[in-house]
């Protein structure tokens, strides 16, 4: 249901919000205007999961039962805010690490009347989004408080996306330097935005009592992500079998193979794995690869996903907020699913 309503809200804000976003505009300039807007829109949020907007409206649903079909539209269309923020972030994080392929098609800068222009797309969709809370929540107690997560969100993911670009190192792959990268550039806008807008939407002030399981979650997520790029099934993943040791990525695969190399003396081994962190010749990824499966980092990660998977459950159940632990529950099992969906062979239970 909740797919559905934020479908309904994302046509309706589509239709609205080129002609309000350019209302300074007349003529042919204005046409055009709304025609790029439109033509961002439809490009980079098509083919999206909707998960993040999903969640907060089950966030908000589950707090709020009882809501009028008009509340639940406002909502929605707040909802839709994180579908926006979504194609901006993976805009600008494709044209900074040269992507070439989001969604099993070419990245928006990838395409020949788009190129470095994508980057004022990507800010026309980070303005749009406070155009949307102030024009949709503006009799809401709370839009300000909306306003002010969804700032801070930005400023941690900014941070996190400095570190993520400039990690190139192995020495600085170290899982305290990987948690504070992974807490600012993933977590927030893909957990805790979501939930705070949800209940925030609901005026609950209850929330700091689930902070810590979306950070787990946040992790778990990220370790799947930096998991499938290495052991994942890339017909399924639409990514290249490891590109991020290839790009020099701080990644939970990288800091947990370095930590078993240094503490097990292997000399030779890490200093070939060194020398294969950040370069693209095929030897070097062909031995890195190599090294990996010596290592079974593939078993080491099921281990992990397993446990925590069934710890998270365990943490979700003892809430004092239980009406919102079947949404965290389904964060979990998505991660699960996720994971056995994109993978090559390996099977795990949870």
């Amino acid at each position: 249901m909740a797919l559905k309503h934020v479908q309904n809200a994302l046509e309706d804000i589509k239709y609205e919000i080129g002609p309000k976003f350019t209302e300074s505009l007349t003529g042919l300039l204005r046409d055009q205007a709304i025609d790029r807007i439109n033509r961002v829109l439809d490009y980079t949020i098509h083919g999206g999961k909707f998960a993040r907007s999903c969640l907060v409206l089950n966030t908000f649903l589950a707090l709020k039962p009882e809501a009028t079909p008009e509340e639940i539209k406002k909502a929605s269309r707040v909802a839709v805010v994180m579908e926006i923020l979504q194609s901006f972030f993976l805009i600008i994080d494709d044209v900074m690490d040269n992507g070439e392929v989001r969604r099993g098609k070419p990245c928006w800068h990838r395409l020949p009347s788009v190129g470095l222009v994508a980057i004022n797309d990507g800010l026309m969709l980070d303005q749009m989004i406070d155009l949307i809370i102030r024009e949709t929540m503006v009799d809401h107690p709370r839009m300000l408080d909306m306003l002010r997560f969804i700032y801070e969100t930005k400023r941690r993911s900014v941070l996190g996306e400095l570190f993520d670009t400039t990690s190139k190192t192995l020495d600085e792959c170290t899982f305290n330097r990987y948690e504070q990268i992974i807490l600012h550039k993933t977590t927030y806008y893909t957990y805790i935005l979501p939930i705070q807008l949800g209940y925030t939407i609901a005026d609950r002030d209850d929330f700091e009592e689930i902070v810590p399981v979306l950070e787990r979650l946040g992790l778990l997520f990220s370790a799947l992500d930096d998991y499938l790029d290495v052991f994942g099934d890339p017909a399924l993943t639409g990514k290249t079998i490891m590109n991020d040791l290839v790009e020099g990525k701080c990644t939970w695969i990288t800091c947990t193979a370095l930590e078993l190399l240094q503490e097990s003396d292997q000399s030779k081994t890490l200093s070939d794995f060194e020398k294969a962190f950040g370069n693209a010749e095929k030897r070097y990824v062909n031995r890195a690869l190599e090294i990996l499966k010596t290592l079974k980092i593939d078993e080491l990660y099921n281990t992990y996903e397993v446990e925590e998977c069934t710890a998270l459950k365990s943490t979700i159940s003892q809430l004092k907020t239980t009406q919102v632990q079947p949404v965290l529950v389904d964060c979990v099992d998505f991660i699960y699913n996720l994971s056995k969906k994109m993978r090559k062979t390996t099977s795990i239970s949870c």
